[in-house]
């Protein structure tokens, strides 16, 4: 089971460029929280394809998917709350995040614009959930 802890040294396995970036938010903040690490990797990410280094973006997205399929709920919760929503609001064309998302990840964004375009009430909404 992929706990809070060990979803950033994933990240960073596959993500190289992001090391720097990380190791200087924690030098300036301390020990971070998932939440803020996660949105701090978000935006990373996002910058990297809209300036078309999109080399890593497979092997992230591969590692995102192994989060929902072997990570605990506040780890699946964290990555959609954090990156995929991040990602929506966040990136210019957020369409063309779509060819790198993986099944259990396509589902989540799915669920994510359902919600955003107002197709599941908050109450009913079953983000995370299998």
């Amino acid at each position: 089971m992929i706990t809070s802890e060990d979803v950033l040294p994933l990240l960073l396995e596959v993500c190289l460029s992001f090391s720097e970036r990380w190791t200087e938010q924690r030098a300036f903040f301390g020990e971070g929280f998932l939440y803020g690490d996660l949105d701090e990797f978000m935006q990373h990410i996002v910058e990297l394809h809209e300036a078309g280094q999109t080399e890593e973006l497979p092997r992230v997205f591969e590692v995102l998917e192994r989060f929902y399929l072997d990570g605990d709920d506040e780890v699946q919760a964290a990555i959609t709350n954090v990156v995929l929503e991040g990602i929506r609001t966040t990136a210019k064309d957020t369409d063309e995040f779509i060819p790198y998302l993986q099944p259990e990840s396509i589902k989540q964004w799915q669920q994510l614009e359902n919600f955003w375009e107002d197709e599941i009430p908050l109450e009913e909404n079953s983000l995370n959930e299998a």
